[in-house]
């Protein structure tokens, strides 16, 4: 048996030596301990004997290191195949890049063949199409002058034959008779008169027979007969005829021409308040709001009919709406106007400016008409462009006919110059007593300066038979908020009736107004006539506590008519540099003035005393 070589390794850590187990998870420690743990199983507990352990690990480095120098040899290996590979791909890259190259630069070859091709066949298809266009111009050509020959002979059978032919036939015709009639007016053929009266006799039988067809499939409510007959007629000349028939007997016309519902609001109880001041402004007339109603309602549902019948909608609700406001709207407006102004400016003035902001609401209700809705023809209305231009073209239609309906009441200086009006007849209307009690004041002492001034603005008017009491010649505030009121309303008309280029000169005028009468004619008239009272005034006698009493007054009213000047008119004239700088400059002129006055009142009471 032979004896077992001491520096042979045993099978377990032979099997340590394999490069699997360097692969994975691999720590030293574990590595010496499996390397160690059958020596140690051998090994004498009491006395340490080093050399197994040296013979193993001095083994195991010699086959580790055999181990690294066949791992060295196979990462070599492998590398060399690697860079064998890589070269391999790089040039199948490089063939592969090549050859895409050659089939992008195929490609655009081909392209620009085909693009050459289909050019030529576009060159070839619009000389073709010319070729056909004008073989057709040839054969209609023809056609029309055998036509033409035929009705110069008094033979109409041939174009009677195609126009009895339904509809289509019909519209044929139509269009042949539109250009023989063209032909028979324009062009000056020898011996063609008798074919040129023959010609426009049938254009005005055939247009006759349109129309009265027309006419009954309307009142059948045959909307598809309706179309073609319009079909037809708009080829024909225009479709004129056509719609000034649709519209001229459309039942709202005839039958909502009923102006006695204009006289509705002189029985309501609104209609007396319109002519107060002291009442706020009534709603708009019932009968102008059920006719605006009325008109939603039948504009609307006409819409839906023109889409379908007529080729051209837009043009046919042009000339509907147009008729609507010069005929339904404009009528019943005059009427209402006339009336309120019988009654009184304000009246007037109110009725207006609420049957202006009622129209704009229902100019801006009809903007949303939808006249781009596809009808029985094959002509479709859904480009996008093309709906934006018929909405708009509807919008500038209303509002040509709102600016048409009032410029009679707000061109130029009208509407400025009732509103003048109106706060004249009102303030002289609240002065009346006021003014009335300081004439006859005044008519005592009729040599003095303010007496005469007096006496030559109220000459025409007969003051001195008004009763009056002491308390008529006080100043109030109530009085002049009544005033400021009366003038917030008439700004607040002048800003929807008025142009906007046109309002700062408008709220510079109902100022001017303002400022004669609640300064002139109220604050100024009482604070001259303290000044004289103390001016005549005995120093003796005991003071009249009467004039800080107007004095005090006369500061609260200048103080609301600041406020009212600052909040409601400075704005509207601010647009306008020059009328800002001379309202602001005339106010403070007139600020002052009365401060003054005040001011000489009291040194004079302070100086008497």
């Amino acid at each position: 048996m032979a004896t077992a070589n001491p520096y042979d390794l045993d099978p377990e850590t032979n099997a340590l030596l394999k490069i699997d187990t360097f692969q994975g998870k691999f720590t030293t420690r574990d590595f010496v301990e499996n390397m160690s743990k059958n020596l140690l199983k051998h090994a004498n507990p009491k006395a340490f004997d080093p050399k197994p352990f040296i013979r193993t690990f001095e083994r195991s480095i010699d086959e580790l290191l055999k181990l690294r120098e066949t791992v060295t040899e196979q990462s070599k290996d492998l590398e060399a195949t690697v860079q064998l590979t890589e070269a391999g791909h790089r040039k199948k890259l490089h063939e592969l890049k090549t050859t895409f190259e050659d089939v992008v630069h195929s490609f655009e070859n081909l392209e620009s063949r085909i693009n050459e091709v289909g050019n030529t066949a576009i060159r070839i298809g619009e000389q073709l199409e010319t070729i056909d266009r004008q073989r057709h111009r040839a054969s209609e050509s023809k056609d029309l002058i055998e036509y033409f020959m035929a009705f110069n002979k008094g033979d109409i059978s041939r174009l009677d034959d195609l126009r009895t032919q339904g509809t289509e036939g019909q519209f044929k015709a139509s269009i042949i008779a539109r250009k023989l009639n063209t032909i028979a007016k324009e062009v000056d053929i020898p011996g063609g008169e008798d074919a040129g009266a023959r010609i426009e006799k049938y254009c005005e039988i055939l247009e006759k027979e349109l129309l009265d067809q027309f006419d009954k499939a309307y009142r059948q409510k045959d909307k598809q007969t309706m179309h073609n007959c319009a079909k037809i007629l708009q080829e024909f000349n225009g479709c004129e005829s056509c719609v000034k028939l649709y519209v001229n007997q459309h039942e709202f016309f005839i039958t909502k021409v009923n102006l006695s519902q204009s006289n509705e609001f002189l029985t309501s109880s609104s209609w007396n308040d319109l002519p107060n001041p002291q009442v706020p402004p009534p709603p708009v007339d019932q009968g102008l709001v059920n006719l605006y109603q009325e008109i939603r309602t039948t504009v609307k549902q006409e819409a839906q009919i023109i889409n379908v019948v007529f080729p051209d909608p837009v043009g046919v609700m042009q000339v509907f709406l147009q008729r609507i406001f010069a005929q339904l709207i404009q009528t019943y407006l005059e009427s209402l106007l006339s009336h309120a102004e019988s009654n009184s400016t304000l009246a007037y003035l109110r009725s207006l400016v609420a049957a202006h902001t009622a129209t704009k609401e229902l100019v801006e209700d009809l903007k949303g008409l939808d006249m781009r809705q596809k009808g029985l023809s094959d002509t479709s209305y859904s480009d996008a462009n093309e709906e934006s231009q018929n909405s708009g073209t509807i919008a500038e239609i209303l509002e040509q006919c709102i600016r048409d309906l009032f410029v009679p009441y707000t061109e130029g200086d009208r509407y400025i110059e009732k509103e003048k009006k109106s706060l004249g007849e009102l303030y002289s209307s609240l002065l009346l007593q006021f003014t009335a009690y300081y004439t006859q004041q005044k008519q005592l002492r009729a040599g003095s300066l303010l007496g005469r001034a007096f006496n030559q603005i109220y000459s025409n008017t007969n003051l001195m038979d008004v009763q009056t009491t002491e308390d008529d010649g006080n100043l109030s505030v109530n009085y002049a908020m009544l005033i400021l009121k009366i003038h917030a309303e008439a700004i607040g008309r002048a800003v929807k009736l008025s142009p906007f280029t046109e309002l700062p000169k408008f709220a510079g005028v109902l100022f001017y107004v303002l400022l004669e009468y609640i300064g002139k004619q109220y604050i100024e008239t009482a604070l001259d006539t303290c000044l004289d009272q103390i001016s005549v005034m005995d120093p003796k006698s005991e003071l009249h506590f009467k004039s800080f009493s107007v004095i005090k007054v006369a500061g609260d009213i200048i103080h609301l008519a600041q406020n009212h000047f600052q909040s409601a008119i400075l704005p509207l004239a601010s647009p306008s540099l020059t009328m800002h700088r001379d309202l602001t400059s005339d106010k403070n002129r007139f600020m002052m003035g009365v401060e003054n006055k005040i001011n000489s009142t009291v040194q004079k009471m302070i100086d008497g005393k």
